[in-house]
């Protein structure tokens, strides 16, 4: 096949299902139907091939895929020890060709910057433990309610730190008791200014980022984590609605690429000065991403309950 490009050699070892792939280098996704390859159509690998879904053992022969899934899954194959790569390129291909013109259900993931927080020190709090939502925060969560109260939530995530837990706790009062889980892909970035005065970090314009090296994170390893959260959803919750309870550079990253921007601290501080269109996310706001599975970037809408709206 030649040179192939790091793109190209992942997405030959493991496409998304949904038709797109993240590259983590670049921070960008790419649909998989952009790195097909032309490919001899001649293989006798006698490998047995599965749907990656169901496990329905699917027939190959000359490495074209004879034997479609009988219950509509999205055709991707598992890589089996032994397969060859002309074989595994060819059904990649044809694969691609099948899942573009399957028609998919919207899946839906709302990102809520948790409530307000208790902080009578007024100090930059980031991960540390045990700063809970205030009164006011509660109040906040619950103006959420009228907002969530027509839509069928199946699965709450949140951030592993209180203020989020304590934020899907109460959501999950009012949308039915889904499942609720947590995950540290949600979790606050990762920096050196953890218990610093509110006035330090005035003083730096919140640039939590410039001058900082590993371990802390930059925009782009927030934005990271938050794209692998939003391809597992994609991959086990397709068609569903899910709330994914968050911090505010999370969304502002996420809000950023949605919507065709940088990710960078540059952008997000336009964002806070109204020189990007996009509004900075409130506490407890909602930034919804959608996803029909033939767009390259998610349907984008906002939403910040009045406090005091039931």
């Amino acid at each position: 096949f030649g040179k192939m490009s790091t793109a190209v050699r992942q997405a030959n070892e493991k496409p998304e299902p949904d038709g797109l792939w993240f590259d983590f280098s670049s921070g960008e996704w790419i649909r998989t139907t952009d790195l097909r390859v032309m490919s001899p159509t001649s293989c006798r690998c006698s490998t047995p091939h599965h749907c990656l879904y169901c496990s329905t053992t699917l027939r190959l022969r000359q490495g074209e895929l004879q034997n479609f899934c009988p219950k509509a899954c999205i055709l991707i194959m598992k890589r089996a020890k032994g397969i060859c790569a002309i074989q595994r390129w060819n059904i990649i291909s044809h694969a691609m060709k099948i899942t573009t013109e399957i028609p998919r259900p919207m899946t839906t993931i709302h990102f809520v910057r948790h409530g307000a927080v208790y902080n009578p020190d007024n100090i930059f709090y980031g991960r540390l433990p045990r700063f809970g939502l205030s009164q006011r925060g509660r109040q906040q969560i619950q103006a959420l309610k009228g907002y969530f109260t027509d839509k069928p939530i199946a699965l709450i995530v949140s951030s592993p730190l209180l203020r989020a837990r304590q934020t899907a706790r109460l959501i999950a009062g009012f949308v039915g008791q889904p499942v609720l889980k947590v995950s540290s892909l949600l979790n606050e970035s990762h920096t050196p200014f953890d218990g610093k005065p509110i006035a330090e970090l005035d003083s730096r314009n919140w640039d939590i980022y410039s001058g900082t090296s590993f371990p802390y994170e930059q925009p782009i390893h927030v934005f990271q984590r938050a794209a692998k959260f939003i391809q597992r959803m994609l991959k086990n919750h397709a068609g569903q609605q899910i709330i994914a309870v968050t911090h505010a550079d999370v969304v502002v990253f996420l809000a950023l690429w949605a919507n065709g921007y940088a990710v960078t601290f540059e952008n997000k501080s336009r964002i806070e000065h109204r020189r990007i269109p996009i509004p900075f996310p409130a506490p407890a706001s909602v930034t919804t991403l959608s996803w029909d599975g033939k767009q390259e970037l998610p349907q984008f809408t906002y939403y910040q309950a009045q406090e005091g709206q039931q």
